[in-house]
């Protein structure tokens, strides 16, 4: 868990409630280089989330806005988050 990451995913504006649970579900699984892979049925089970479908929903959205960039180059850490000020 990145402290930075969490403080910056608590301060992104203009996304959904559950744009934003899942932005700190990310933030509290990124790595030092601020990529994360993630398990769809992993953040169903601690999210909530109902379906693959409405996380994508959300990925796509903050995709988007540039919040977050899926780099399908790398399938073991496909998201990264865009921003992060790291102390």
């Amino acid at each position: 868990m990145s402290v930075d990451a969490t403080v910056w995913a608590w301060n992104q504006s203009g996304i959904t409630p559950e744009q934003k649970l899942l932005l700190l579900y990310l933030a509290d699984i990124v790595d030092m280089d601020d990529f994360c892979k993630f398990d769809y049925e992993q953040i169903m089970k601690t999210t909530g989330f109902k379906s693959r479908e409405k996380i994508m929903c959300c990925l796509r959205a903050m995709r988007k806005k540039k919040i977050i960039d899926i780099d399908f180059v790398y399938d073991d850490r496909p998201i990264q988050l865009l921003g992060i000020s790291h102390r």
